[in-house]
């Protein structure tokens, strides 16, 4: 009885610590770090610093810094950030820095691993700008993202261009200039596919190199609001949905194995309303699934919405 009840305590402990979030983590304070770039003493002349180290297994996050000249004679705190990757480019001025990284997670944390680095004066038309956010390949269902870039030593300006995905800048669907500062563009977009974004600086002279990523700007699917899934109805069937305004809409019917075509000739059915009556008339069928895609005016199709069940009676 008493080894039932200690079992039954046990039991109760980590329900009561599962239900209130609470984790037990592996105490990592005795792991090392094996920390690969930038070297001890490294020097270069490229004001975009890449910072790369393994995983630490049991790990959530890893604690940077980068101080200048040292951490025993700190000028500015100049870093001080926590990420979940292990690789991470850091745009810094010419100066002498030391760096130092520790991984951690919600109870211990390593010691920490320290370096030290030179960023010297190097050619203007060498450097690139490091762009933050969006990541590479980046897809949206949003008109509208903001393009975030680190701010480059020395660029009195910022070129932010966009092209199409086949495109080499030639005829930018986009190009700007913004002042020194600013790191930050919201770039909204009327259309549909894959694009390039790319951002050089510029010091009234000479520009950067460029530093280009792509972007998916993808239409929205809609979303099914009536008749609720597996419930039956009466003929015919008012499928209804919510989607984008000034736009189509496909409507699929699908058989009862909820794959094939009901009527090839009759499905996709185009609209432009947001809803559609369903009657298959005399068939025998009684058992059909539906669902609904979004087309734009330039003939871009969205993902497909989720497919409901339908009983007719």
């Amino acid at each position: 009885m008493k080894k039932i009840f200690k079992s039954a305590v046990f039991l109760f402990l980590i329900s009561w610590c599962m239900s209130c979030g609470l984790i037990f983590e592996e105490n990592i304070s005795k792991k090392d770090m094996t920390v690969y770039t930038p070297t001890d003493s490294f020097v270069t002349t490229n004001y975009s610093v890449n910072f790369k180290w393994d995983p630490v297994q049991d790990a959530t996050k890893y604690r940077l810094q980068i101080v200048s000249p040292s951490f025993t004679s700190i000028n500015a705190f100049t870093v001080d950030t926590t990420v979940t990757t292990t690789t991470l480019a850091i745009t810094l001025s010419p100066g002498t820095y030391e760096w130092r990284i520790r991984a951690e997670n919600s109870g211990t944390y390593t010691e920490y691993y320290k370096r030290s680095f030179v960023v010297q004066e190097g050619l203007f038309t060498d450097q690139y700008v490091s762009l933050v956010s969006p990541t590479a390949n980046y897809s949206t269902y949003a008109t509208t993202v903001s393009l975030k870039w680190d701010t480059l030593y020395s660029s009195k300006e910022y070129l932010i261009e966009v092209d199409t995905f086949t495109g080499d800048y030639s005829s930018p669907i986009l190009s700007t200039r913004l002042p020194k500062g600013t790191t930050t563009y919201p770039l909204t977009m009327d259309k549909i596919g894959s694009f390039k974004w790319s951002v050089k600086g510029y010091n009234n002279t000479d520009y950067t190199m460029r530093s280009e990523r792509t972007i998916n700007f993808k239409l929205s699917a809609p979303t099914l609001t009536g008749p609720l899934n597996g419930s039956t109805n009466s003929l015919p069937v008012n499928l209804q949905w919510d989607g984008l305004d000034n736009v189509s809409f496909l409507v699929y019917i699908y058989s009862a194995d909820s794959v094939t075509n009901y009527d090839p000739t009759r499905y996709p059915y185009e609209t432009t309303l947001k809803y559609y009556k369903f009657d298959p008339g005399s068939s025998t069928n009684k058992t059909y699934f539906w669902s609904v895609k979004t087309l734009d005016k330039q003939g871009n199709k969205s993902d497909e919405s989720i497919r409901r069940k339908i009983i007719v009676q």
